[in-house]
């Protein structure tokens, strides 16, 4: 397990003309935002790592039930120098996704997402998750 912190600020623009008379935001909404992240635990080299980056993407709403997201994340974390000569103390670590919402009702959704981490350094790069979610 790993404790995670962190904080995004940014700015988003909208595109599109939403139906008349609904208060319904515009159908396309693109976003950047900068991020700042602290994370610590056993799983990580050293047992900490900082991060800074940028997080950008856009949402699509299809029709009333279906949008569509894309993200580029690309976050740049430092955990310190290392002893072993072949683990750098930094380094960048950019993920793409792109995903599909379906909304059963006001409280549920399924969503399935497809991520992919843009390195070589590790063997498991890319995933696909399929969810189910329950707001209250």
């Amino acid at each position: 397990m790993v404790g995670s912190v962190g904080y995004e600020k940014g700015w988003s623009w909208a595109f599109g003309t939403p139906a008349a008379g609904t208060g319904e935001m515009p159908p396309q909404l693109c976003y950047i935002f900068l991020a700042g992240t602290a994370q610590a635990g056993r799983g990580i080299n050293k047992g900490f790592r900082l991060g800074a980056g940028i997080n950008a993407g856009c949402r699509y709403q299809i029709n009333n039930q279906l949008r569509a997201q894309a993200e580029l994340q690309l976050p740049y974390w430092y955990h310190g120098s290392s002893d072993e000569s072949n683990v750098r103390g930094h380094y960048w670590q950019p993920v793409s996704s792109l995903g599909l919402q379906y909304d059963i009702d006001k409280k549920q959704a399924l969503r399935i997402n497809a991520n992919y981490e843009w390195q070589e350094r590790i063997d498991a790069n890319d995933d696909i998750q399929l969810s189910y979610r329950r707001y209250f």
